[in-house]
C-alpha cells in the first residue's frame, strides 16, 4: 500500500523592517513611558494640590483660633489688669482699715484696762458700801430696840373725842374708871395729843374731825400693863388702847393688817405681835397668805383629832380601871 502524498509547504521568508522604523518604534516605546510618567506626576501633583487646599482652610481655621486666642488673651490681659488695680486699692482700703482697727483696739484696751480699774474701785466701793450697810442695819436695829425701850412704859389711847382747853391725862383716867374700872393712881408721867390737828376742810366736816390719838406716859410699868390688859373690855367701843411702837414696825404692822383680816375671816387665829403675824401658832414668813390660812386649819383639824384620840383613850382607861375596881370588890 502507497502511503498518501502530503504536499511540502515551504516557510515564508522572514522580512525585517527598515532601521528608521525600528528606531522610530523605539521612540514611541520611550515615549509611552514618558507619558505613563507624566500621568503619574498629574496624580501626584492633584494630590498636593488637594493638600494645599486642605492646608489653606486649616491655616484659615488655625487663623480664626488665633484670632480668638488672641482676643482671649487681651481681655484676659485686660480682666488681669483691673483685677490688678481692684486689689491694690482693696489692699489700700485693708491697710487702712487695719490701722484704723489697730487704733481702734488700742482705744479699748486703754478703756478696758481703765474699765478694770474702775471695776476693781466699784467692787472695793461695793464691800464698802456693803459694810457701811451692815452698820447701818445694825445701828437701826440697835436705834429701833432702844426706841422700842424707850416706848415700853407708853400707852396710846384712840378714838377719844378732842374738846377745847382739854387735859389729856384726865382724859385718861376718865377712860380708865369709867370703861376699864381701874380706880387707882394710874402713875401719868405725862399725856398729850400726837401729830397736828386736822382743820376742817368744809362746813361739815366742823365737829367730825378725826380725834388724834393720846400718848401716856407711865411712871409705873406695873400700872401700864395693867391698864393694856385690861383694854380687851373697850372690845365694841369707838374707843382703843394699843402699845407705841417704833416707825419701822407701824410700817410693817400696817402692811400685815390685810392678811390679819383674810385670816381672821377664813375663821383661823390669827394676832399681830409687834412686827409679826402669827397664824394659828405659827409665825407667817410670807409667801401667799391661802397657803398659810391652809397650814392652820391643817394643824387645827390634827389637834383637834389628837385631842379626840387622847380623849377617847383616857374615857377607856377610865372605864378600865372602874371595870378592875368593881370586879376587885
Amino acid at each position: 500500500m502507497v502511503p498518501p502524498f502530503f504536499p511540502c509547504h515551504t516557510p515564508a521568508p522572514v522580512v525585517n523592517p527598515p532601521l528608521w522604523a525600528t528606531d522610530l518604534m523605539s521612540k514611541f516605546d520611550a515615549l509611552s513611558v514618558k507619558m505613563n510618567g507624566i500621568d503619574d506626576i498629574k496624580s501626584y501633583v492633584t494630590n498636593i494640590d488637594q493638600k494645599v487646599t486642605d492646608m489653606q482652610s486649616d491655616m484659615v481655621h488655625l487663623s480664626k483660633r488665633v484670632n480668638e486666642v488672641e482676643n482671649s488673651q487681651s481681655f484676659i490681659s485686660k480682666s488681669f489688669e483691673e483685677n490688678i488695680k481692684m486689689h491694690e486699692k482693696t489692699n489700700k482700703k485693708v491697710e487702712t482699715d487695719l490701722k484704723k482697727l489697730t487704733y481702734d483696739f488700742a482705744s479699748l484696751r486703754k478703756e478696758f484696762n481703765s474699765m478694770k480699774t474702775e471695776s476693781k474701785n466699784l467692787a472695793e466701793s461695793k464691800e464698802n458700801l456693803n459694810k457701811i450697810a451692815k452698820a447701818n442695819e445694825r445701828l437701826n436695829s440697835d436705834l429701833e430696840t432702844i426706841q422700842r425701850e424707850s416706848m415700853r412704859d407708853n400707852l396710846l389711847f384712840h378714838g377719844i373725842k378732842e374738846v377745847t382747853e382739854e387735859k389729856c391725862a384726865d382724859l385718861v383716867k376718865h377712860v380708865c374708871e369709867n370703861n376699864l374700872a381701874i380706880h387707882d393712881d394710874l402713875c401719868i408721867k405725862a399725856a398729850f395729843r400726837l401729830g397736828k390737828k386736822a382743820e376742817p376742810s368744809n362746813e361739815h366736816d366742823i365737829g367730825h374731825e378725826r380725834s388724834r390719838p393720846i400718848l401716856v406716859k407711865f411712871n409705873d410699868r406695873q400700872k401700864r400693863d395693867g391698864i393694856r390688859k385690861n383694854s380687851y373690855k373697850l372690845k365694841g367701843e369707838s374707843i382703843s388702847i394699843t402699845d407705841q411702837y417704833p416707825k419701822s414696825v407701824v410700817d410693817k404692822r400696817k402692811s400685815l393688817i390685810p392678811l390679819l383680816k383674810k385670816a381672821r375671816e377664813a375663821d383661823v387665829k390669827a394676832v399681830l405681835i409687834r412686827d409679826k403675824l402669827v397664824i394659828g401658832d405659827v409665825v407667817y414668813s410670807g409667801g401667799p397668805i391661802e397657803v398659810a390660812i391652809e397650814n392652820a386649819e391643817k394643824r387645827k383639824l390634827k389637834k383637834q383629832t389628837s385631842e379626840s384620840v387622847n380623849i377617847e383613850n383616857d374615857t377607856v382607861a377610865a372605864g378600865s380601871e372602874i371595870h378592875s375596881d368593881m370586879i376587885t370588890a
